[in-house]
């Protein structure tokens, strides 16, 4: 993602994505690295839950719906660490058109 002035010349790199070739090591890595650190409970779950969703969006493993996912995993992983405050997704009839969920 590059950023522009107001005359729409880039001006720099604001988030650059990993190379396809990494994503398996990097998402392995990830995956890895939130599970032991869960499991010692090094820092609050919250913050692992946050640096999972910025590492996965660095990684960026599919072509589309990264962003989506980015923002449904973290309540997932709240429900999995016993720290959400709601425990179940909720699909509102108009969710069969529209395609959105209340959460």
């Amino acid at each position: 993602m590059a950023a522009f002035d107001g005359e729409g010349r880039q001006i720099g790199i604001v988030f650059e994505t990993a190379a396809p070739f990494d994503t398996p090591r990097l998402m392995r890595e990830l995956i890895e690295w939130t599970n032991a650190t869960l499991e010692t409970r090094s820092l609050h779950p919250l913050l692992v839950i946050g640096i999972f969703t910025v590492a996965f969006l660095g990684i960026h493993p599919f072509q589309d719906g990264n962003g989506r996912l980015s923002r449904i995993l973290p309540r997932f992983c709240c429900c999995a660490v016993g720290t959400a405050t709601r425990r179940t997704v909720r699909w509102k009839a108009s969710s069969r058109t529209t395609g959105k969920a209340t959460i």
